[in-house]
């Protein structure tokens, strides 16, 4: 949404983690699991007071909490799964398939 794309980069950086956890979510459900994020002060996050936080972030955190408490910091260039789903555009996909010579 528009306001999303406001976000500073923490809150957008919380938001893709919430949104994962919330889309796989009957994957992680009972297993245990590492969120692992280029993002250094969200690796923080579940260790500080709630009262820093505003109302939208604590609920994402909560949620998050319930499924893992492990976040842990990866360097931006050897995350290659970062972003990914941003990136997809950029993947050159074949413009026409040769359908004869693939049977």
């Amino acid at each position: 949404s528009q306001t999303e794309r406001n976000y500073s980069a923490y809150d957008r950086e919380l938001l893709a983690a919430y949104a994962a956890i919330k889309h796989f979510r009957h994957m992680l459900e009972e297993r245990n699991f590492s969120l692992l994020t280029d993002h250094k002060p969200l690796t923080f996050a579940l260790s500080q007071r709630q009262v820093k936080y505003s109302p939208r972030q604590s609920r994402q955190l909560d949620f998050i909490s319930q499924f893992t408490s492990d976040i842990r910091h990866i360097k931006g260039s050897e995350n290659i799964a970062a972003d990914v789903l941003s990136r997809i555009e950029s993947i050159s996909m074949p413009s026409s398939v040769d359908y004869e010579g693939l049977a």
